[in-house]
């Protein structure tokens, strides 16, 4: 929180690494970020092995590791003890905090700062004063108020004018809410894909969870997955790849947008694991499949040859196995378990399952039985979590670092792989291969490629007592129970009229 640039420097800033629940005033400790170094792999926490103080391998740097927020613990902070071990508190009673830094120099800045460790805020009208503190651990009092705390310092000093940046927006994409993106070379960062394996990307929106969804008909889950997907994604759509790996396509202005490159099979080879937002208009380029941030795209001449760029931008268009509308709602109730009822249930049945794996589609206190099966044994491929899990004792780990190629979704996937390998099982009498028609192995396939997706969208009364009619409430109508929602609804910033 509370970014601030760092003289000199485009693309280094300061900033205070705080709780997920910042609890009221985002504090924490002080951290020194270079995003210019096009790194996803994080360092060592204070308390774990192979920390070093100040340690520049990695694009983040603690400069007050005298605290800091544990992983996968929350809320609170980790705060070290005269003896150089860490004790975690809650409440923040147990160490120094800081807040609202402001660069003086490069290693040296102002923040507020708790001088009592045993201080709150909220008990404490003046537990923070100013200080100046520096990338050696040097703290030197600036000033106390004798009533009240010191925030958000601002030095008043002349400084240069930062540049004005001219925006180059197109009309006529800014009209219709929607932005240009071009890709140089989908290969470039893509190990062990050979020219001319992708051969579409899919566009993709990880849904933001908005008010309208409320917190109803409790209790339930507001996630979209057991302990994977975080948020629910919708695809709006698959665009081509050229032969030279370039690719010129529009997508939705205003939305977080994630791409998947895919094979001839729509089946994931690399996915984006993070999201843009685009701005209506803005015409967009990088330089490949997850290439570094440090990199920049093609420019003049080179652009001038790129395929992709010889005709107008690409409209995301549906998959072959949907509807015919681009956009589509990953709902696994709808579109997943109807393939196991048809094609699965006479083996892998409730009653001596083959393999000892059931995907019938009882309903659970969270998803269903074959949905559970599936993900307690990790059959549709690695999971990756994002949240932690409402399974008692799932935790998850929120992992973003870079994977190579094939390392998730379909190519990393048991359950694909028996459907797919003729070599997998090596006896003809259990081949799977013909199983299941085209169309069922593509919707298939996409829901792996999803991370493990369950609800497709925020809204409906997902827990068991609303698979039945309610005695209580009479208006309300069973057919809602886990409904799986339109394009239009999911994407919505208004709650559909059957969900309120």
């Amino acid at each position: 929180m509370y970014p601030q640039p760092l003289p000199g420097s485009s693309h280094r800033f300061v900033s205070v690494g705080t709780c997920h629940y910042p609890q009221g005033g985002c504090l924490g400790a002080i951290l020194l970020v270079d995003f210019g170094m096009g790194m996803r792999e994080r360092g060592p926490d204070p308390d774990e092995p192979g920390f070093i103080k100040g340690d520049a391998r990695y694009p983040v740097i603690n400069i007050t590791p005298q605290v800091f927020i544990p992983r996968r613990e929350e809320p609170g902070w980790a705060f070290q003890t005269k003896d150089g071990a860490y004790i975690r508190d809650r409440n923040g009673k147990s160490g120094h905090l800081y807040t609202h830094p402001f660069p003086v120099s490069d290693h040296e800045f102002l923040v507020s700062y708790k001088v009592n460790p045993t201080d709150h805020y909220k008990d404490v009208a003046n537990a923070y004063a100013l200080y100046l503190i520096d990338t050696e651990g040097r703290h030197r009092p600036v000033h106390a108020d004798a009533a009240l705390s010191c925030w958000h310092a601002t030095p008043l000093v002349a400084r240069p004018v930062p540049p004005a940046v001219s925006s180059q927006r197109d009309p006529k994409y800014a009209a219709s809410n929607q932005a240009v993106c071009v890709v140089a070379n989908v290969y470039q960062g893509m190990e062990g894909v050979k020219p001319g394996e992708v051969k579409w990307l899919r566009i993709n929106e990880a849904l933001p969870r908005y008010w309208s969804t409320g917190r109803r008909w409790s209790p339930s889950n507001s996630s979209s997955s057991w302990k994977a997907a975080l948020w629910p994604r919708v695809q709006w759509g698959v665009v081509p790849v050229e032969k030279d790996g370039s690719a010129h396509f529009v997508v939705p202005a205003g939305r977080s947008i994630f791409f998947q490159a895919l094979d001839e099979n729509f089946r994931e080879l690399q996915r984006e694991r993070t999201y843009v937002n685009y701005a209506p208009g803005e015409m967009r380029s990088c330089t490949g499949c997850h290439g570094q941030s440090s990199h920049t795209g093609a420019t003049g001449g080179a652009t001038a040859k790129l395929l992709a760029l010889a005709r107008t931008p690409s409209t995301p268009q549906p998959q072959p196995c949907d509807d015919g509308r681009a956009g589509q709602v990953i709902h696994y109730p709808t579109d997943i378990q109807p393939i196991f009822d048809a094609k699965c249930v006479k083996c892998h049945g409730a009653k001596e399952p083959a393999g000892n794996l059931k995907l019938t589609g009882e309903v659970t206190q969270f998803y269903n039985t074959s949905y559970e099966e599936l993900a307690s044994k990790e059959l549709a491929g690695p999971i990756i979590p994002e949240f932690t899990s409402f399974r008692q004792g799932d935790r998850g780990n929120y992992n973003g670092a870079y994977l190579p190629p094939r390392n998730l979704g379909s190519y990393a996937s048991k359950l694909i792989t028996m459907l797919t390998d003729p070599a997998n099982p090596k006896n003809a009498k259990n081949d799977h291969t013909k199983l299941l028609t085209a169309t069922e192995l593509m919707v298939l396939s996409r829901w792996v490629d999803s991370n493990y997706q369950f609800y497709g969208s925020y809204f409906g009364r997902q827990h068991p007592h609303w698979a039945k009619a309610d005695p209580k409430d009479p208006a309300y109508d069973p057919a809602n129970f886990r409904r799986k929602a339109t394009f239009d609804e999911a994407i919505g910033f208004l709650a559909p009229s059957w969900h309120r």
